[in-house]
């Protein structure tokens, strides 16, 4: 039985979002089509090949932002290593993380390490020369 979640996000930057998804282990690809069953088909801009007949989407919105796409039974069936809640929740702190660096790298700043602190909040150090 397919069950189409769709996820509003924050994310803007198609290429931070690639980035992120790379820098998670993902493979990663542009403008296709997320699978669902029984051959229902969503398109896509960003895509994440599971390696299996179901696949993961990103589409943008009228909002600007991507929303989440993935056949939930489907992908959690055939690749159990990924759970809904969890996956977007690492893509999304990830995101932040890589769209933080990349805005201080914008304004002139060196980051170096991001760590989390004992509470989830992402700590970035960075300066400016």
């Amino acid at each position: 039985m397919s069950h189409w979640s769709t996820i509003k996000t924050q994310i803007t930057d198609k290429e931070i979002l690639i980035k992120t998804l790379t820098d998670l282990g993902y493979k990663v690809e542009t403008d296709g089509i997320v699978n669902g069953y029984r051959g229902a088909k969503i398109p896509a801009e960003v895509l994440i090949n599971t390696e299996t007949p179901y696949n993961i989407g990103f589409s943008r919105q009228t909002s600007n932002c991507y929303e989440f796409i993935m056949d939930v039974w489907g992908v959690e069936l055939h690749n159990p290593t990924i759970k809904s809640t969890e996956f977007i929740k690492s893509v999304n702190r990830k995101y932040a993380e890589n769209k933080a660096h990349a805005t201080l790298k914008k304004y002139g700043y060196l980051t170096g390490s991001s760590v989390e602190d004992n509470q989830g909040n992402l700590i970035i150090s960075a300066r400016k020369y």
